[in-house]
């Protein structure tokens, strides 16, 4: 009796286990009912001129030396400045007396900063060498060198944007000369004048010179330029579904890459996907987060 209720349960239990398996493999699951949304951002896409700025370092010096000569040698009376003062037009720099027994006057032949000055009192002075050097620092002269290839984007004239980070003072050149010809290391020479600047001469600033590269391009950020097998693309979002557009890349920086739309929608009121767009694919649904949500 014991024997035939163990059949008839193990023949119970053999006939249900297929069917148990049946009605859970036709149970849908959550993974088949909701698709995955994948999280990303968008940004918004600028039409504008596509610039490049060149930077080049140039140095500071005055625009103009001026030796003060002795008309004979004499003896040094009086001196009546120093070294790195600013003198005028016609003031005493110094009394000398001459050997012929003439008392004269040395005065400063234009405005600007004694620079040199070698006239000591009682001691002889020789009209040999400069008594003194005046230099003009306003306006101050900008030299910097360019390669063959670049001369010719300046012209005299032209205004350029300098900055010094030592002095934290920025301002605006006006080129007063090109080289046509290349020097020793076949760069060419360019001078610009800066007026009423806090600059220093003797020092190194930066010259920045902004090239439009294209004209009224849509521009995108870098990181929104998906590279695959055989085209370039952004991804835009429409009803929560992303949207492939090709393109065409006309100029790529770090931060900013200029292009043109090769099939799809894109303007300057779309954003492109630029976080999530390097894990996504055309007709995805997706979710927006940060400032694009």
């Amino acid at each position: 009796m014991v024997k035939k209720y163990w059949k008839l349960m193990l023949g119970i239990i053999i006939i249900s286990v297929p069917l148990i398996l049946t009605a859970c493999n036709n149970e849908p699951t959550d993974e088949e009912e909701t698709e995955v949304e994948i999280p990303v951002e968008l940004t918004k896409v600028e039409q504008n001129d596509f610039t490049y700025v060149r930077t080049y370092v140039a140095r500071t010096m005055p625009n103009d030396f001026t030796p003060v000569l002795l008309q004979s040698p004499g003896q040094v009376e009086e001196v009546f400045v120093n070294k790195g003062d600013e003198v005028k037009e016609g003031d005493k720099i110094a009394e000398v007396l001459t050997q012929q027994g003439f008392r004269i006057n040395v005065e400063a032949p234009k405005d600007g900063i004694i620079q040199e000055l070698n006239l000591k009192e009682e001691q002889l002075a020789s009209n040999e060498q400069p008594a003194a050097v005046i230099v003009q620092v306003d306006p101050l002269l900008l030299t910097f060198n360019v390669p063959s290839n670049e001369v010719n984007k300046f012209k005299v004239g032209d205004k350029i944007n300098f900055n010094s980070s030592q002095l934290d003072v920025e301002g605006e050149a006006t080129i007063t000369y090109v080289a046509k010809t290349a020097g020793d290391t076949g760069m060419f020479a360019i001078e610009a004048e800066v007026r009423n600047s806090k600059l220093l001469a003797g020092i190194t600033v930066q010259i920045e010179v902004e090239e439009v590269l294209y004209e009224n391009a849509l521009i995108v950020p870098t990181e929104a330029v998906v590279e695959q097998t055989n085209e370039t693309v952004v991804f835009t979002v429409k009803d929560g579904i992303a949207t492939e557009v090709k393109v065409e890349v006309l100029e790529m920086q770090t931060k900013r890459t200029a292009i043109k739309v090769l099939e799809g929608e894109l303007d300057a009121n779309s954003e492109v996907i630029t976080r999530g767009q390097l894990t996504i694919t055309d007709g995805q649904k997706v979710r927006l987060t940060g400032e694009g949500q």
